[in-house]
Formats: structure tokens, C-alpha cells, sequence
């Protein structure tokens, strides 16, 4: 389904966007252990090993991490759909 590669596409392009703005936000930050931070992050792991040292990081923290796990699970949704509907073709079939 094309939806699918599209949430896939646009959840990578809001990890690499929002790495930037934290790289931007924190001075010492390189865009590595930015990126790394974005990752753990959205997959609801964040283990707190990269500080958010300044309180405009933090706010986007915010948003970044209800923009991230929104669509990591919208994504996972349409992969479990996708499974539901091969799984009936194969039934069918």
C-alpha cells in the first residue's frame, strides 16, 4: 500500500528535520547523537543518555516525541492491516 511508504518516508524525514532543530537548539549537540536521541525517542525506548540541556529543546521535545509516537503507531497500524489483508488473500487463494 502506498500509505505505508508514505508514513515510512515521512516519519524518517521528521527524525532527520527534527534532529536539525535539536542540533540548532543545543549548541554542543552534534547531528549523530542528535539523530540517535530522535530514534530512541520515537520507538518509546529514550534512555536519557543524550541531555536536552536547554529549556527551547525541551519544548520541542515535546512536540517531537507526540509527533513521533503518532506516527510510528499509525505506521504499525497499516502494516498489521496490510498483514490482515494478504493473510485473507491467502485464504481465498
Amino acid at each position: 500500500m502506498p500509505c505505508a511508504h508514505l508514513l515510512l518516508i515521512a516519519s524518517r524525514l521528521v527524525q532527520l528535520a527534527s534532529a536539525s532543530i535539536f542540533t540548532a537548539l543545543i549548541p554542543d549537540l552534534l547531528f549523530g547523537p542528535a539523530l540517535y536521541h530522535c530514534f530512541t525517542t520515537a520507538t518509546t525506548v529514550g534512555y536519557g543518555d543524550v541531555p536536552l540541556t536547554t529549556p527551547e529543546a525541551r519544548l520541542f521535545a515535546c512536540l517531537h516525541i507526540v509527533v513521533s509516537v503518532s506516527w510510528l503507531a499509525a505506521l504499525l497500524s497499516s502494516v498489521d492491516t496490510l498483514r490482515t489483508k494478504r493473510e485473507s488473500q491467502l485464504e481465498r487463494g
